[in-house]
């Protein structure tokens, strides 16, 4: 891109010349399709991202202000951070109304093992306090710490491997394992 030429476009766009902004968008079409290309906001295509990239240009054709800044730099902040905040706002949504929300009834006996997804909810629901515990105390000590750490403390992989030293793949294989095992126990 030649910023100098960039920055005559914004001026003349200021001024209302529409093949100026034509020609300003053109230029900035590259760099909007790799961005739209790299991300993946729930409920939207691949151009749905572009339009908010392109609608996220117009505005900050509108906001430049040729003094503080180039527009470049400019442009394409406003457009990562406009698609950031989309990415942002999605996921929050999914957590609220996605479809792994429940609406509790107060009658949870028409569930069953086979509506939770994770390998963890699972554990839970099928085993009581009294029987988790009995399930426990197959496991070897190092077992039963990566347990409580990770999947009931909800600690990440990587933080254990830092904790104990150790690498994340020795972590991720030990944690593998140890589903098997509770899997076996399970069925």
């Amino acid at each position: 891109m030649n910023y100098d030429y960039i920055e005559s476009l914004v001026s003349l766009c200021k001024s209302g010349d529409i093949k100026s902004k034509e020609n300003l968008i053109s230029e900035f079409t590259p760099f909007i399709i790799n961005f739209s290309s790299k991300a993946f906001i729930d409920g939207y295509d691949f151009e749905d991202i572009q339009n908010e990239c392109y609608i996220t240009l117009l505005h900050a054709i509108e906001m430049y202000n040729p003094v503080s800044h180039r527009f470049v730099a400019y442009a394409t902040n406003a457009i990562k951070n406009s698609i950031y905040a989309i990415v942002k706002k999605s996921n929050i949504t999914k957590q609220v109304q996605g479809i792994n929300t429940l609406t509790f009834d107060g009658d949870l006996s028409s569930l069953n093992a086979n509506f939770f997804s994770s390998f963890e909810d699972n554990l839970n629901y099928k085993y009581s306090s009294s029987n988790f515990f009995q399930l426990i105390d197959t496991l070897t000590p190092p077992e039963k710490e990566l347990l409580v750490f990770n999947m009931l403390k909800q600690n990440s992989l990587k933080s254990y491997a830092n904790w104990k030293n150790m690498p994340c793949s020795t972590v991720n294989n030990r944690k593998i394992s140890l589903q098997k095992k509770l899997k076996k126990v399970l069925n």
